[in-house]
């Protein structure tokens, strides 16, 4: 569209533009200034990568066997792909960690050419499954064979399949495994996968997820293929506010012994799958918080580097012993877990003390047999968190977020031979509060042979 007639007259020229401009709405102008900031932060994918990018982990890998492929990643949960003669390639947006309870939405647009296709697509350890819910494909309906039964979810009907992959490449090497699919009947960009409904009917197919859950995203696949997509992914059900646990109703005596008992001096271990039950936690500080949504790296920064209490950073409390935060007294309690998770929101009901609007501090010591390099601190935690080892940052959650199990995991870290001390803030606004800790070794396996102390 030619927008100005080009002459020699400069002067009319300049006018026409200044009268244009001003004619540009207040709307249209942000509009576009957004889609610049937005095409700015925008990075480009062609090669195999695991990362992180604006809160959402994403993953792309390409055979590269012939033909191109790339991935575009826009912000929060969105991105793009775009591929020609591919080989075969994977790529999208999601979580480090898949749960079978997760409910994702997703929308956009997707064209699968001649084989494509776009599913909510993860892995399980322990067993080694890798699984797919599809949502969309191209003229290839996935993944051949015969189909062990359907059902319905989310509107519409799936056909269940189970392949055995042997000798293939997977999350831990060639290996041999089986795959669960789920492919929808009817086509869609745009929706949202119940995960739990899935999980259930491949284990009334007697289709049974592994143990460990690795990465969940949703996937653009394509296959000796062309074509594109533009997705963007998001967690819900989206509620107007946080559904809150009301637990006077099932718990009219408040105590923590449902959840936890007293830490004794005897060195404890950890639970069958590694994580670190002993910890001394200090009572809730209050810290007002409407919501959980302006938890963003910069505000818990200020919020865990602000003084408290005296020695915050350095202090290995005992039971019992007190501290001053404000105008209140606070005490210091060394409890062992009775689960893998730490449920703060009950250790601060059961002692009657603030359950929302809090910020939680606890501390544990980790003793190690040996010097162990390479490892990883995972956490989960409800709702953000900052964790430090030997009194160095190792990790930090942002957002709102729900506690799962290694949602997040740290760089490379040492732990000493002898004793390391783990200290870790736990913010949260409306809803439960809970956290779980534990080790990761080079090969992403849980380390089992350590000891926790309070001294």
């Amino acid at each position: 569209m030619e927008l100005f007639n080009y002459q020699n007259d400069y002067g009319k020229i300049g006018l026409r533009f200044g009268n244009l401009f001003k004619k540009l709405s207040l709307k249209v102008f942000v509009f576009s200034l957004l889609l610049l900031v937005q095409q700015s932060n925008a990075q480009v994918i062609t090669s195999n990568i695991q990362s992180v990018h604006d809160g959402f982990f994403y993953s792309f890998w390409n055979d590269a066997t012939s033909g191109t492929a790339s991935m575009t990643l826009g912000a929060g949960g969105h991105y793009s792909t775009a591929w020609s003669g591919v080989g075969n390639f994977t790529a999208g947006k999601g979580w480090a960690t898949g749960k079978e309870d997760r409910v994702v939405h997703f929308s956009g647009s997707f064209d699968g050419g001649g084989n494509g296709f776009l599913a909510l697509y993860g892995w399980t350890k322990d067993s080694l499954v890798e699984y797919y819910v599809v949502e969309n494909h191209g003229d290839w309906t996935p993944p051949g064979g015969v189909s062990k039964g359907t059902f319905t979810s989310d509107d519409g009907t799936y056909n269940i399949y189970e392949t055995t992959r042997t000798n293939q490449p997977s999350i831990i090497g060639t290996a041999t495994f089986q795959q669960y699919w789920s492919v929808r009947t009817t086509k869609r960009s745009s929706g949202t996968v119940t995960f739990a409904n899935h999980v259930a009917a491949w284990k009334s197919k007697g289709m049974k997820l592994g143990k460990i859950w690795d990465y969940q995203i949703i996937e653009t696949e394509g296959y000796h293929s062309n074509g594109s997509s533009d997705i963007t992914v998001s967690e819900g059900p989206i509620m107007s506010g946080r559904q809150m646990d009301d637990p006077t109703k099932r718990d009219t005596i408040r105590s923590i012994g449902a959840y936890f008992t007293p830490a004794t001096k005897a060195k404890k271990a950890q639970d069958a799958e590694g994580f670190i039950q002993r910890w001394t936690l200090l009572e809730p500080i209050n810290k007002p918080n409407r919501g959980n949504s302006g938890f963003t790296d910069s505000y818990l920064r200020k919020a865990f580097d602000t003084l408290y209490f005296q020695n915050q950073f350095t202090i290995l409390p005992k039971d019992g012993e007190k501290v001053k935060v404000a105008d209140k007294e606070l005490t210091w309690h060394a409890l062992d877990s009775k689960n893998y998770n730490v449920k703060l929101f009950r250790f601060a009901y059961g002692l009657n003390k603030q359950v929302y609007g809090v910020l939680f501090w606890a501390v544990t010591v980790v003793n190690c047999p040996r010097e162990m390099k390479n490892v990883r601190m995972a956490v989960g935690s409800n709702s953000a968190s900052m964790w430090w080892l030997n009194g160095k940052e190792a990790l930090l959650l942002s957002g709102d977020r729900r506690m799962v199990a290694d949602d997040c995991v740290s760089s490379r870290l040492t732990l000493n031979k002898g004793r390391n001390i783990i200290r870790g803030a736990v913010i949260n606004g409306p809803g439960m509060s809970d956290f779980c800790v534990r080790f990761l070794d080079e090969k992403g396996e849980p380390i089992k042979d350590l000891t926790i102390s309070c001294e």
